[in-house]
């Protein structure tokens, strides 16, 4: 049932209260009152970002992280009820104002999804694995691999450095992050050029480690024999760290 306007109009009025700390008179309100909602509800969503970006809060100043913070909490039209989704849209906020260009810190865009990417992983529900068996060819057959990851490609070394130590590191860099199946603990790994291309085109063809090295290996003008036994100690340290499970039974 839709509010009465009467209803809809306080509501309203009480939330843009809340974002902004704009005096407002709402009928049947104690005035001197309000602030406490405006505090709990800032609170709430300030303590939802802290945990969620620990490291770009400590890559900040104090006044550019509460500066983003309370630009987002002030102007942004939340549109997800779930406390937990909404660090993404921070994420979204904060790159559409570009914080990272006004703040000088040409890494923070990334920096921010990198830390949004563990937490929906973390967070997602689980999805569905194909049968699978343990033992097997390692590269000969289809592996089957982790369905809860993401391949990602940064200008940034946001995985492996912090703050002003990245400024100097522009380049390419790839990251492969997934959830532990038996732990759900989220992982990341390093990858080269090469191994990314390998590991993307598993994934996405659902063909064999033979095959995506000699792909790799035509993309990147490099001899195939040569590469097959990195790629070989690549594959077994991913089975390993329990990103590929197992192989295709079919």
């Amino acid at each position: 049932m839709l509010l009465k306007k009467e209803t809809h109009n306080i509501q309203s009025k009480l939330a843009e209260y809340c974002k902004t700390g704009l005096e407002v008179s709402i009928e049947g309100a104690k005035q001197d009152r309000l602030h406490h909602y405006r505090r709990l509800t800032y609170n709430i969503v300030k303590g939802a970002l802290a945990t969620a970006y620990p490291i770009a809060q400590k890559s900040l100043s104090e006044k550019e992280w509460l500066t983003m913070v309370d630009d987002y909490y002030a102007h942004h039209k939340m549109q997800t009820p779930l406390v937990w989704k909404m660090p993404f849209e921070f994420y979204e906020y904060c790159v559409a104002q570009k914080h990272g260009e006004k703040f000088n810190k040409p890494y923070l865009d990334e920096l921010l999804y990198f830390e949004w990417i563990e937490i929906e992983l973390h967070t997602m529900e689980d999805m569905a694995i194909p049968i699978y068996k343990e033992e097997g060819d390692i590269l000969h057959d289809k592996l089957i691999v982790t369905p809860e990851h993401e391949l990602l490609a940064f200008e940034y070394p946001v995985h492996k450095f912090k703050g002003d130590e990245l400024i100097d590191k522009k380049g390419s860099y790839f990251v492969l992050i997934f959830r532990k199946h038996d732990t759900g603990a989220v992982r990341f790994i390093n990858l080269s050029a090469f191994f990314a291309l390998t590991l993307q085109t598993i994934v996405d063809e659902q063909t064999t480690l033979e095959s995506a090295i000699k792909n790799s290996s035509v993309a990147f003008g490099v001899d195939y024999n040569q590469s097959i036994q990195h790629g070989l100690a690549f594959a077994n340290d991913l089975v390993a760290q329990g990103f590929v499970l197992g192989f295709d039974i079919l």
